[in-house]
């Protein structure tokens, strides 16, 4: 069995040869080039039969000088014009093509938490959520305006996938 046919029969709810496999990793490669080409030497030396791609180089959603309650509720989503998001789309459809179908593919997209705890560093992150109600707030905010699943929508309908 194929890494693709064994995960298509799992999704189909049939029984593979064996379990698909998927690990991943951070990179730590912000170079286009240097992501592409550490995901497609990860794929071929792990075997793995689903490929989480994971380009760090996008973990900060940009904050736009954001730094206030009133900042941050003041956000809106990315156009699908902005680096953000167009260079994810890039990213995933050069590590894709790299890979020339051989393998199941998905790509992660940083939930709206992780891009603030990313922007503002761990411990400052931990400390506005616990020390102030505001930054509870704010996370739900963004989860309910679904501010970064917006820009993933921009992704997928940039990519011509939708």
């Amino acid at each position: 069995m194929t890494k693709m046919e064994r995960v298509l029969t799992t999704l189909r709810g049939e029984t593979p040869d064996r379990p698909p496999v998927c690990f991943w990793q951070h990179f730590g490669a912000p170079e286009p080039r240097q992501t592409v080409a550490e995901h497609v030497k990860f794929y071929q030396e792990s075997g793995e039969d689903i490929l989480k791609m994971m380009c760090d180089e996008f973990f900060e959603y940009p904050l736009q000088g954001a730094k206030t309650p009133a900042d941050f509720l003041a956000l809106r989503p990315l156009g699908r014009d902005s680096y953000y998001v167009r260079g994810q789309v890039e990213r995933a459809t050069q590590i894709n093509e790299a890979l020339k179908g051989e393998v199941f593919s998905l790509y992660n997209a940083f939930s709206p938490y992780a891009s603030l705890k990313h922007a503002m560093g761990d411990e400052a992150s931990i400390c506005a959520g616990s020390a102030r109600p505001w930054m509870n707030k704010v996370t739900r905010y963004l989860f309910s305006r679904k501010v970064a699943a917006s820009s993933a929508a921009w992704m997928i309908q940039a990519s011509g996938k939708s």
